[in-house]
């Protein structure tokens, strides 16, 4: 009886300590958790620069009902285009390959079988300015764009200016939108009579860059011939390019 009573007494005991360990943590859980009262902001950055790398596309396109033929007339072509790009000594010039293609032309219309018309190749070559001076950096893309169409260039298309840093302007349109955010909850601290006592969470919203982009170019060769007792060169405006950042802060008060 006396080993029941015993072990009834430990039970007991042992029931209650581990009722005070689930209030004792309980009672934790709510003090850590509990919501601090804050002000919530926005904050927006922006940051306007000059371009200082450019990238336009020259195409050229050769038909002919021989492959050979066709073939052998778009390398000419390209050849030439690429020897006077390299001619005019611009600074940071960069050439590349962008796409190479052979298409079987037919003709399909009152036909109940196609006809076949001939081979078009195709051959794209990337220029890239890199690094230009913002001042300079509208005179080289004239020079290129001309070039490539005295030249005998198909299709001159896709001109378009940026920054080659890109991260270092986000960063600091990011930084811009962090201090508009702080400063906004100081006005809106201030009008309502508390004291911010630090930031209690941020988060980056969006972050974006707006190139600039000249008026839309594609030039035809046929355009070219038009225009060709004109002497001026192609008039080419950089502009600026745009890049924001918004943020969401809280700041306990």
């Amino acid at each position: 009886m006396r080993s029941l009573n015993r072990a009834s007494r430990l039970s007991l005991t042992a029931l209650a300590m581990l009722s005070c360990m689930v209030i004792g943590g309980q009672a934790g859980y709510a003090e850590d958790d509990t919501p601090h009262p804050y002000i919530a902001t926005q904050g927006h950055g922006e940051i306007k620069a000059h371009p200082d790398a450019a990238q336009v596309q020259i195409q050229v396109e050769t038909r002919d009902k021989l492959l050979k033929t066709a073939k052998s007339q778009n390398t000419q072509q390209m050849h030439a285009i690429i020897n006077a790009l390299k001619s005019l000594n611009i600074p940071g010039l960069k050439l590349e390959t962008r796409a190479f293609s052979v298409t079987t032309l037919q003709d399909y219309t009152d036909h109940k079988m196609p006809r076949f018309l001939g081979y078009q190749v195709s051959n794209t070559l990337s220029v890239t300015l890199n690094n230009a001076d913002a001042a300079k950096l509208g005179e080289y893309s004239s020079q290129v764009v001309d070039c490539a169409l005295n030249n005998n260039a198909s299709n001159v298309s896709d001109l378009r200016f940026y920054n080659a840093d890109l991260n270092a302007l986000r960063r600091e349109a990011l930084q811009l939108a962090v201090e508009d955010a702080k400063n906004n909850a100081q006005v809106m601290a201030k009008a309502a009579g508390v004291t911010l006592l630090g930031l209690y969470g941020l988060d980056n919203n969006t972050n974006t860059y707006v190139p600039n982009y000249p008026v839309p170019l594609m030039m035809k060769r046929a355009m070219a011939a038009a225009d060709a007792a004109a002497p001026e060169s192609t008039p080419v405006e950089v502009g600026e390019t745009t890049i924001t950042s918004d943020v969401s802060a809280r700041f306990k008060i």
